[in-house]
């Protein structure tokens, strides 16, 4: 009897009981998903999944074992010399699931995961028995520790949408697997614009909304499909898969982005919509009503920073904003109060958005690029007194805020300053300009000198 129930049990195991093939799976983290390195460059890498085995549910002779194997960041291929990181695998009590975890220095990893039966070999059988491993299952997937970077701003942040041969965007033409983003773009068109918007639809970008993002696989920089740029509302991967690309280079660990900048906002808007009931006024129109929606266009930076860098971490936000500011200023007739008094006003409405962050989210950092050019006006070119205004106002707000207590960051209770630094020059290095046609003739492009932050 108890043989025939041994076998009866052994056969059953070979399915979940009701047909189906034994399989194994990761459920996180997501393939080619990138975790922040903390300060010593090491990170955890945590694992879950599931088996589903009768007799791996009840522990009766089958396992989970799992092992990350060090990849080189460029081409995703095992590291020659690398290093291979045993990980712990837990079986949940009386269940088909499973999790394990590990810290690891940074570094661009693949999970290897196998399902593994202990067979009885026949033999004696007054002998002790003997028993050999098989693998019934593999499964792989990518996971990196790294940088991870949510870039904010306006639409030289954001990019403009992509198309086949584009010359807007900056030098592509590397390829490193450790390049990490997700393609999806949630808005605007999928947000629900208020039926009023005139020649705006400013996302709202809801928690839900960005989480469909967030359950999707991050992709190479250069596997993303055409017209789709860097989630949530990244229109194209404009420059940043260079930027992504050079430092991957320099630090060997991989970097992911995710995108929150949106086209034509400009600083009040911003410090307005800190704010989660606020409705900014937008750009100005003919006739009718043109604003963002509630809490737009800070709160996609929240609930950004509230998703994704709660799960990953964040190394920092990089912020390039200010065209419109200074274009605001050149047409002041036309935008009334929505344009900066001066320097000082742009500087303290951006802090008010810096520090909104730290309250949303903890004390992340803050790097600032300096950008107040706007294409084809000659009124507002490298130099003149408006770019020039808005660009000290960009300044102002990292290199002051050493002195406002609002910003400052304690780790482990000693202060380590406020966290906020000032970025590139974006007027100072242009690499490449926009098209004409694009709307922005002959306004710069920024590529590669966000890596001068490194």
């Amino acid at each position: 009897m108890r043989t025939f129930l041994f076998i009866i049990s052994y056969c059953f195991a070979l399915t979940t009981g009701f047909g189906q093939q034994l399989r194994l799976t990761l459920t996180h983290p997501l393939d080619g998903a990138v975790y922040q390195r903390d300060d010593t460059g090491w990170g955890t890498v945590n694992i879950g999944g599931t088996f589903n085995s009768i007799l791996f549910k009840n522990n009766i002779g089958s396992f989970v074992r799992a092992r990350l194997v060090e990849l080189n960041v460029s081409d995703g291929n095992t590291k020659p010399g690398g290093s291979t990181y045993i990980i712990p695998v837990q079986r949940r009590f009386l269940g088909t699931s499973f999790s394990g975890s590990i810290r690891v220095p940074g570094g661009w990893y693949r999970i290897e995961a196998e399902a593994v039966r202990r067979v009885r070999q026949a033999g004696d059988p007054n002998s002790p028995p003997q028993f050999v491993e098989e693998i019934i299952e593999t499964i792989s997937s990518k996971v990196g520790i790294g940088e991870v970077f949510i870039i904010s701003g306006q639409s030289n942040a954001q990019g403009l949408p992509n198309s086949p041969g584009d010359v807007n965007i900056a030098q592509t033409n590397l390829d490193f697997d450790g390049v990490r983003m997700q393609p999806v773009n949630v808005g605007p068109n999928a947000e629900l614009p208020k039926a009023f918007y005139v020649s705006i639809s400013a996302p709202t970008a809801s928690y839900d909304q960005i989480r469909s993002d967030f359950v999707k696989n991050t992709v190479r920089a250069a596997q993303t499909p055409t017209n789709q740029g860097i989630a949530p509302t990244g229109n194209s991967l404009w420059y940043w898969s260079y930027v992504g690309q050079k430092l991957a280079q320099r630090y060997n660990v991989p970097i992911a982005f995710y995108n929150v900048a949106f086209g034509g906002t400009h600083i009040k808007a911003w410090a307005q919509s800190t704010d989660n009931q606020s409705e900014p006024d937008g750009a100005p129109v003919i006739s009718g009503t043109n604003r963002y929606g509630p809490g737009a266009p800070y709160r996609i930076l929240r609930t950004a920073l509230r998703l994704y860098g709660s799960i990953y971490g964040v190394r920092s936000i990089l912020w390039l904003q200010g065209e419109t500011d200074a274009k605001a200023l050149n047409e002041k007739s036309q935008w009334l109060d929505r344009s900066v008094d001066n320097a000082e006003d742009y500087k303290n409405r951006l802090q008010r958005v810096i520090q909104q962050t730290r309250t949303d989210f903890g004390p992340v950092p803050w790097i600032v690029g300096q950008t107040s050019i706007v294409g084809g006006d000659p009124n507002v070119v490298k130099d003149s007194p408006i770019s020039l205004l808005i660009a000290n106002g960009q300044s102002l707000a990292a290199t002051t805020s050493s002195s406002n207590p609002a910003l400052q960051v304690s780790v482990s209770g000693s202060s380590v300053g406020s966290q906020v630094f000032l970025g590139p020059n974006m007027n100072n290095s242009v690499t490449v300009r926009r098209t004409p046609g694009s709307g922005y003739a002959d306004e710069p492009v920024h590529s590669a000198v966000w890596i001068s932050m490194g």
